[in-house]
């Protein structure tokens, strides 16, 4: 059992072992992970955000192929990314792309061993916050500031609203004729090409502020559930029930 002191070899003698009579407890530095980091954004952002009732804070924010750590919902859809020291870069082209096609802002959370390497991967609208971990606990520090996304794509931002959502909208805006039958697909089709961007992107903050404040959606996000706000999320649901159903 290693104590945590220095092991050496006698050069002579009988070749024994023996503990180095000066040595020192080495104390080993805590690795964060992306759950102690989560933990200290979403307090800081709580606090940041209190009192606001027009701002939700979502976990596990699926979208356009991606899923953000956490994403804030108030008059702009804002995405965080959390990458702790355990984590890789191995998905940030990916993750480049999807938040890119839909959120407002993005700001990447990230160790300070990341942040070198990050900053050459992601578009200069993000922002980046170093998560120093010297101490007991994460600290964040802002690297950064972040800007408007201009790459905003229509198309993705509506297959954020469910097809009822969706049908919902255009109906409210007399666009609805002959769609109450239709696909999903067919329905965001109109949209895109009756509706204007600004338009849809309030309708989806609106719609997932509802989500958000759905009671059974805020206990399991307070027990550390992730949540998912992907429109095929239903869809899966059933397609999940009929396979247990066949058991």
């Amino acid at each position: 059992m290693n104590f945590g002191v220095n092991v050496l070899t006698c050069a002579v003698g009988h070749g024994k072992f023996g503990y180095a009579p000066r040595a020192r407890m080495m104390k080993t530095r805590r690795r964060f992970c992306d759950s102690d980091i989560r933990r200290v954004l979403r307090r800081s952002l709580a606090e940041e955000f209190a009192g606001d009732q027009t701002t939700v804070i979502l976990d596990e924010f699926g979208c356009a192929g991606a899923r953000a750590d956490i994403a804030v919902v108030n008059g702009k859809l804002h995405a965080y990314e959390i990458k702790s020291e355990v984590d890789t870069l191995d998905r940030i082209d990916n993750q480049v792309r999807g938040y890119g096609l839909v959120f407002d802002n993005v700001t990447a959370v990230v160790a300070v061993k990341h942040v070198e390497k990050l900053s050459k991967k992601i578009p200069t609208w993000w922002g980046i916050t170093a998560v120093d971990c010297d101490g007991d606990h994460p600290a964040l520090r802002r690297v950064r500031c972040g800007k408007k996304n201009p790459t905003i794509d229509l198309a993705a931002l509506s297959r954020l609203l469910w097809r009822n959502e969706a049908f919902q909208f255009l109906k409210r805006l007399g666009h609805h004729d002959d769609l109450r039958r239709a696909s999903a697909a067919k329905i965001r089709q109109r949209i895109v090409e009756e509706v204007s961007i600004a338009q849809v992107a309030a309708e989806v903050r609106r719609v997932l502020k509802l989500r958000g404040v759905n009671l059974v959606v805020q206990r399991r996000i307070q027990n550390g559930d992730s949540c998912t706000t992907e429109p095929i999320a239903v869809a899966r649901q059933k397609n999940l029930n009929w396979l247990l159903s066949l058991q």
